[in-house]
């Protein structure tokens, strides 16, 4: 059985989309803003220019994503962390019609779950996944309630 791999990413280096074959069946594709390597939870506590800037990231994220999957046509998405990975590939599989599924990996539900800004998407990104996996001692019961709140 073959598979091939395309990794979505922001870019750290540059405002620049750049993609590149790490190895053969292996490509990644690093969509540019203008943040570089600054975390997007610390972007987000730099105001209404912060607020820019994460619409930037979420933008250039799902724009990025969506002509990489009508080109390359998936089978699904993979989104490692719920937020921002997961409301990306949420945006890009609702635009595409392709599944996704959603890995959550501690902080993304244990620490931004419980702030306020963050509580529904992450909620809303485990809701709506078709799948979704846990790691990192998170127990099973937490993303299942973090699933069904209403």
């Amino acid at each position: 059985m073959d598979c091939e791999i395309h990794v979505l990413t922001q870019n750290c280096d540059s405002e620049q989309t750049e993609s590149a074959i790490l190895w053969e069946g292996c490509n990644i594709t690093y969509f540019g803003w203008k943040g570089g390597e600054t975390p997007l939870v610390e972007v987000l506590k730099k105001g209404l220019s912060g607020i820019i800037l994460a619409f930037q990231y979420f933008r250039n994220g799902i724009k990025t994503g969506k002509k990489i999957a009508k080109e390359w046509k998936p089978d699904f998405i993979f989104a490692e962390w719920l937020v921002p990975a997961g409301l990306i590939a949420n945006r890009i599989s609702k635009k595409t019609n392709i599944p996704y599924t959603a890995r959550a990996l501690g902080s993304d539900v244990l620490v931004l779950g419980k702030k306020p800004i963050f509580k529904n998407i992450v909620r809303f990104v485990a809701k709506n996944a078709d799948d979704y996996s846990v790691v990192a001692g998170i127990p099973a019961k937490k993303i299942n309630d973090t699933r069904e709140m209403n």
